[in-house]
């Protein structure tokens, strides 16, 4: 997430995930709302159930990890694109 306000939902969703990380945590509702500092209630103004917030979390998860591979692929491309007029010698480009 960039530096821009980050939503309640998605603090929730990335503490969620934090906590999937840890195996010696007990993963629960109101261990949950503490870490995001919010009462348990307020877990559930952002998600109707526990099976809600998981399956917000896969989205977020996949979301996550194809934004990122996206710009890796992006980044790559720019630098290794074959086309590219700074992938040749100027020389070579100007050749008839």
């Amino acid at each position: 997430m960039t530096e821009a306000k980050v939503s309640r939902k998605q603090q929730i969703l990335q503490a969620l995930m934090e906590m999937l990380e840890d195996p010696n945590i007990r993963i629960t509702t109101a261990a949950l709302a503490k870490r995001v500092g919010v009462s348990e209630a307020a877990l559930y103004r952002h998600f109707a159930s526990k099976a809600q917030m998981y399956d917000a979390l896969i989205e977020f998860v996949e979301e996550t990890i194809f934004s990122r591979a996206k710009k890796d692929s992006a980044t790559r491309t720019k630098r290794t694109n074959p086309m590219s007029a700074n992938s040749y010698p100027a020389a070579y480009l100007c050749r008839a």
